[in-house]
Protein backbone atom coordinates (compact mmCIF):
# COMPACT_ATOMS: atom_id res chain seq x y z
CA UNK A 1 0.00 0.00 0.00
CA UNK A 2 2.92 2.32 0.68
CA UNK A 3 4.51 2.05 -2.81
CA UNK A 4 0.49 2.34 -4.62
CA UNK A 5 -0.81 5.53 -2.47
CA UNK A 6 1.20 8.07 -1.76
CA UNK A 7 -0.77 10.55 0.83
CA UNK A 8 -2.34 9.49 4.04
CA UNK A 9 -5.70 10.46 2.51
CA UNK A 10 -5.48 8.19 -0.27
CA UNK A 11 -4.75 5.40 1.96
CA UNK A 12 -7.16 6.34 4.85
CA UNK A 13 -9.57 6.42 1.81
CA UNK A 14 -9.17 2.82 0.32
CA UNK A 15 -8.68 1.50 3.40
CA UNK A 16 -12.40 2.90 4.89
CA UNK A 17 -14.00 2.06 1.48
CA UNK A 18 -12.46 -0.94 0.37
CA UNK A 19 -12.78 -3.25 3.58
CA UNK A 20 -16.49 -3.76 4.21
CA UNK A 21 -16.14 -4.80 8.28
CA UNK A 22 -15.66 -1.39 10.63
CA UNK A 23 -13.81 -3.40 13.23
CA UNK A 24 -11.56 -4.32 10.54
CA UNK A 25 -10.79 -1.38 9.17
CA UNK A 26 -9.36 -0.02 12.35
CA UNK A 27 -7.73 -3.20 12.65
CA UNK A 28 -5.59 -2.19 9.37
CA UNK A 29 -5.91 1.14 10.07
CA UNK A 30 -4.26 0.44 13.25
CA UNK A 31 -1.81 -1.98 12.08
CA UNK A 32 -0.58 1.21 9.60
CA UNK A 33 0.07 3.35 12.21
CA UNK A 34 2.04 1.20 14.40
CA UNK A 35 4.65 0.71 11.09
CA UNK A 36 4.28 4.03 10.01
CA UNK A 37 4.40 5.71 12.91
CA UNK A 38 1.40 8.72 11.73
CA UNK A 39 -2.15 8.82 12.81
CA UNK A 40 -3.76 10.50 10.21
CA UNK A 41 -4.18 7.38 7.98
CA UNK A 42 -6.25 5.88 10.98
CA UNK A 43 -7.77 8.89 11.42
CA UNK A 44 -8.66 9.49 7.97
CA UNK A 45 -10.09 5.60 7.67
CA UNK A 46 -11.83 5.73 10.49
CA UNK A 47 -14.08 8.53 9.38
CA UNK A 48 -14.46 7.61 5.64
CA UNK A 49 -15.91 4.14 7.40
CA UNK A 50 -17.98 6.16 9.91
CA UNK A 51 -19.69 8.39 6.97
CA UNK A 52 -19.86 5.18 5.02
CA UNK A 53 -21.91 4.04 8.22
CA UNK A 54 -24.18 6.79 8.32
CA UNK A 55 -25.43 6.35 4.66
CA UNK A 56 -27.38 3.27 6.48
CA UNK A 57 -29.19 5.78 8.03
CA UNK A 58 -31.17 7.07 4.46
CA UNK A 59 -30.66 3.63 3.19
CA UNK A 60 -32.19 1.68 5.34
CA UNK A 61 -35.50 3.54 5.18
CA UNK A 62 -35.63 3.94 1.75
CA UNK A 63 -35.61 -0.29 1.35
CA UNK A 64 -38.18 -0.46 3.78
CA UNK A 65 -40.27 1.52 2.05
CA UNK A 66 -40.02 -0.42 -1.09
CA UNK A 67 -40.31 -3.10 0.15
CA UNK A 68 -43.49 -4.16 -0.65
CA UNK A 69 -43.23 -8.42 -0.16
CA UNK A 70 -42.98 -8.58 3.72
CA UNK A 71 -44.19 -12.22 4.77
CA UNK A 72 -44.39 -11.37 7.85
CA UNK A 73 -48.50 -9.98 8.39
CA UNK A 74 -48.00 -8.32 12.00
CA UNK A 75 -44.47 -6.57 10.34
CA UNK A 76 -47.04 -5.04 7.40
CA UNK A 77 -49.81 -3.88 10.31
CA UNK A 78 -46.86 -1.59 11.67
CA UNK A 79 -46.66 2.01 10.62
CA UNK A 80 -43.71 2.95 7.99
CA UNK A 81 -41.89 4.68 10.98
CA UNK A 82 -41.44 2.21 13.63
CA UNK A 83 -40.81 -0.50 10.89
CA UNK A 84 -37.63 2.21 10.17
CA UNK A 85 -36.96 2.78 13.45
CA UNK A 86 -36.57 -0.88 14.20
CA UNK A 87 -34.59 -1.44 11.39
CA UNK A 88 -31.56 0.88 12.52
CA UNK A 89 -28.77 -0.93 13.33
CA UNK A 90 -27.95 0.01 17.06
CA UNK A 91 -24.16 1.06 16.52
CA UNK A 92 -25.31 3.59 14.18
CA UNK A 93 -27.96 5.19 16.89
CA UNK A 94 -24.86 4.54 19.51
CA UNK A 95 -22.18 6.43 17.16
CA UNK A 96 -24.77 9.69 16.55
CA UNK A 97 -25.47 9.68 20.60
CA UNK A 98 -21.67 9.36 21.16
CA UNK A 99 -20.63 11.51 18.33
CA UNK A 100 -23.45 14.15 19.69
CA UNK A 101 -22.33 14.01 23.36
CA UNK A 102 -18.48 14.26 22.56
CA UNK A 103 -19.15 17.37 20.07
CA UNK A 104 -20.77 18.80 22.89
CA UNK A 105 -18.59 18.29 25.71
CA UNK A 106 -15.52 19.69 23.39
CA UNK A 107 -17.55 22.57 23.20
CA UNK A 108 -17.96 23.60 26.49
CA UNK A 109 -15.12 21.65 28.21
CA UNK A 110 -12.28 22.37 25.60
CA UNK A 111 -9.89 23.57 27.74
CA UNK A 112 -10.66 21.86 30.96
CA UNK A 113 -7.80 19.30 32.34
CA UNK A 114 -9.75 17.19 33.64
CA UNK A 115 -11.98 16.69 30.15
CA UNK A 116 -8.24 15.89 28.82
CA UNK A 117 -7.18 13.70 31.12
CA UNK A 118 -10.45 11.95 30.79
CA UNK A 119 -9.79 11.67 26.91
CA UNK A 120 -6.05 10.35 26.98
CA UNK A 121 -7.56 7.97 29.57
CA UNK A 122 -10.69 6.91 27.84
CA UNK A 123 -8.70 6.34 24.61
CA UNK A 124 -6.02 3.73 26.64
CA UNK A 125 -9.17 2.24 28.02
CA UNK A 126 -10.93 2.01 24.31
CA UNK A 127 -7.19 0.53 22.61
CA UNK A 128 -7.39 -2.60 25.21
CA UNK A 129 -10.65 -3.01 24.54
CA UNK A 130 -10.64 -2.94 20.75
CA UNK A 131 -7.63 -5.19 20.48
CA UNK A 132 -9.71 -7.63 23.29
CA UNK A 133 -12.68 -7.55 20.60
CA UNK A 134 -10.15 -8.07 17.34
CA UNK A 135 -8.76 -11.42 19.52
CA UNK A 136 -12.15 -12.62 20.19
CA UNK A 137 -13.95 -12.09 16.67
CA UNK A 138 -10.35 -13.48 15.30
CA UNK A 139 -10.39 -16.60 17.63
CA UNK A 140 -14.28 -17.46 16.19
CA UNK A 141 -13.18 -17.67 12.43
CA UNK A 142 -14.01 -21.18 11.89
CA UNK A 143 -12.39 -21.87 8.10
CA UNK A 144 -14.38 -24.93 7.82
CA UNK A 145 -17.63 -23.58 8.03
CA UNK A 146 -16.39 -20.95 5.24
CA UNK A 147 -15.34 -23.72 2.60
CA UNK A 148 -18.40 -25.20 3.76
CA UNK A 149 -20.33 -22.38 2.10
CA UNK A 150 -18.98 -23.71 -1.56
CA UNK A 151 -16.48 -22.44 -3.52
CA UNK A 152 -19.86 -20.03 -5.49
CA UNK A 153 -19.65 -18.55 -2.26
CA UNK A 154 -16.11 -17.72 -2.12
CA UNK A 155 -16.13 -16.71 -5.47
CA UNK A 156 -18.77 -13.89 -5.11
CA UNK A 157 -16.84 -12.93 -1.82
CA UNK A 158 -13.65 -12.56 -4.04
CA UNK A 159 -14.85 -11.07 -6.76
CA UNK A 160 -16.96 -8.31 -4.67
CA UNK A 161 -13.05 -7.93 -2.78
CA UNK A 162 -11.75 -7.34 -6.44
CA UNK A 163 -14.07 -5.05 -7.74
CA UNK A 164 -14.16 -2.86 -4.13
CA UNK A 165 -10.33 -2.51 -4.89
CA UNK A 166 -9.99 -1.40 -8.52
CA UNK A 167 -13.66 1.25 -8.18
CA UNK A 168 -11.84 2.71 -5.22
CA UNK A 169 -8.14 3.07 -6.52
CA UNK A 170 -9.50 3.94 -9.63
CA UNK A 171 -11.79 7.00 -8.03
CA UNK A 172 -8.33 7.86 -6.05
CA UNK A 173 -6.38 8.26 -9.12
CA UNK A 174 -9.36 9.82 -10.94
CA UNK A 175 -10.08 12.32 -8.06
CA UNK A 176 -6.58 13.70 -7.35
CA UNK A 177 -6.35 12.54 -4.13
CA UNK A 178 -2.63 10.46 -4.62
CA UNK A 179 -1.11 13.35 -5.54
CA UNK A 180 1.70 15.07 -3.08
Amino acid sequence: MELFFLTDLAKGIFLGVSIHDTSQVLAAAMVHSDLHPNQKTLEIATITKIIRNLFLLALIPILIFFNKSSKNNKNKSQSIFVRIFDSIPLFVVGFILFATFRSFMDLYFFDNEKWIEFLVILEKLISILFGLALTALGASIDLRKIFNQGYAAILIGMTFSFVSFVSVTFLIFILGLNVL
